[in-house]
């Protein structure tokens, strides 16, 4: 999975009850990506960023080659994703915010 073939990156920020469910939290992420990795078609990779200053707070960012298939996995129909957020709901203090964006330049050094 290359970073470099991301035309489109879905952010999810989430806030978690406390610091111990925000570490199982990223438990679950890890073993999700691991297993699922191969069925979501377009992903081409993930970050997860953790707050310095506040530590409920966490970022995921999903990497994908098409608008198409991001909608596609983040569509309320997809039993998968259900699942994810059906393990994470009692981690959380409240639901995810989601929002979409199109790359428009990405290089690495």
């Amino acid at each position: 999975m290359i970073i470099q073939e991301a035309n489109y990156v879905k952010y999810n920020r989430s806030f978690y009850k406390d610091r111990e469910r925000r570490e199982a939290g990223k438990k679950v992420l890890l073993e999700f990506f691991k297993v699922n990795e191969r069925v979501m078609n377009g992903l081409t990779g993930f970050l997860i960023i953790d707050s310095e200053t506040d530590f409920k707070e966490r970022i995921v960012l999903t990497f994908w080659k098409s608008k198409e298939s991001m909608t596609a996995f983040y569509s309320e129909e997809n039993n998968v994703l259900i699942l994810l957020v059906n393990k994470l709901k009692p981690l959380l203090s409240e639901m995810p915010v989601r929002f979409d964006y199109k790359v428009t330049s990405f290089k690495t050094m």
